[in-house]
């Protein structure tokens, strides 16, 4: 492996670390939100005046920025089998932070993801892909294959979008999967964009190309700083909604599927790979997502539900809801 993609491999990692304390995090401070008494107007103590809330929050932060960086600088195969580990953290911390019991079941899950990811790992390319230079990166944004798929995802995320708009002004919350496809959708496209720019800057240093008087750079950066602020909003939302062990299974999940989709159409990085290394490839996400399906069915049959929106409508302002027993009992 290259220097770029055992550092973007570093920092995939790092990432996957912070997105588990932020999980744990924002859910403590659910938590001890619920438990605080109404104030006069009968409304529920606000989540922005709870410190734990912010800590979670600037955690997720970094963590989406750390995993930027590293899409920008290694195969988004590299990065996404890396990312897998942000699952089994995300069950331990739970465990370890959260009182969750820890099965059998879980332990096989987590196994497999880890056994998945080293596999996917070890036969990725050490290539960004075959598209290297503003010219090539114009020619594949351009493609009727790329425009098709980026209307498609976009046309998805904003039907889900309405929908979940329309569940929460009807009273009804919005449920895991929904608001994670939505940051998984988008999540894709901001990927796209982020590579993008990283392929138009090392063309500017590598080759001289001018890329700042091209239209093309102010659309990719424009399009990053969207794409990734909407993900960011959904992912949130779905993390402080539901809970937290199975919002990540669930967000990896799709999200593997939306950016391996993406950056396979745009940058053809499965078109460095030999037959052995896709078929070895795909194998390891069969793994992963076994694991992942076995980790979310375990879950979802000992883990209590939880309401908690730290976000409406991009604001914070709704309070923390959580369903379980035990804080009824504190409350």
């Amino acid at each position: 492996m290259t220097a770029d993609s055992n550092f973007a491999g570093f920092l995939t990692i790092v990432s996957t670390v912070f997105f588990g304390f932020s999980a744990i995090a924002k859910k403590k401070a659910c938590t001890r939100i619920s438990a605080q008494p109404k104030s006069a107007d009968g409304n529920n103590y606000p989540c922005w005046k709870e410190p734990m809330f912010w800590k979670g929050l600037g955690l997720l932060v970094i963590s989406e920025i750390l995993r930027g960086v590293a899409y920008a600088r290694a195969s988004a195969l590299l990065v996404t089998g890396l990312w897998v580990m942000s699952v089994p953290i995300t069950y331990v911390l739970s465990a370890i932070f959260l009182k969750e019991s820890f099965s059998n079941l879980r332990e096989m899950g987590c196994l497999l993801c880890i056994m998945g990811g080293i596999v996917v790992v070890g036969h990725t390319p050490d290539t960004l892909g075959c598209v290297n230079t503003l010219t090539q990166l114009h020619e594949r944004l351009t493609d009727p294959v790329t425009v098709v798929y980026c209307v498609v995802v976009l046309w998805f995320a904003l039907v889900l979008i309405y929908l979940s708009s329309t569940m929460g002004v009807s009273g009804v919350p919005s449920n895991s999967r929904t608001l994670s496809s939505i940051a998984a959708a988008i999540g894709s496209l901001y990927v796209i964009a982020i590579k993008g720019y990283s392929v138009a800057t090392m063309d500017h240093f590598v080759n001289g190309q001018a890329i700042f008087t091209k239209p093309i750079t102010y659309f990719l950066v424009i399009a990053h700083f969207t794409f990734c602020a909407v993900q960011f909003m959904y992912l949130n939302k779905a993390l402080d909604a539901h809970n937290v062990a199975s919002t990540s299974s669930i967000y990896y999940v799709l999200s593997t599927t939306f950016t391996l989709a993406g950056t396979a159409i745009v940058y053809e990085e499965w078109g460095t790979m030999d037959l052995t290394s896709v078929t070895a490839t795909l194998g390891g996400y069969c793994i992963t997502l076994g694991g992942v399906l076995i980790l979310h069915a375990d879950s979802k049959h000992r883990q209590p539900q939880t309401l908690c929106s730290g976000f409406s409508d991009g604001m914070i302002q709704t309070p923390c809801h959580v369903k379980s027993q035990s804080n009824l009992e504190k409350v």
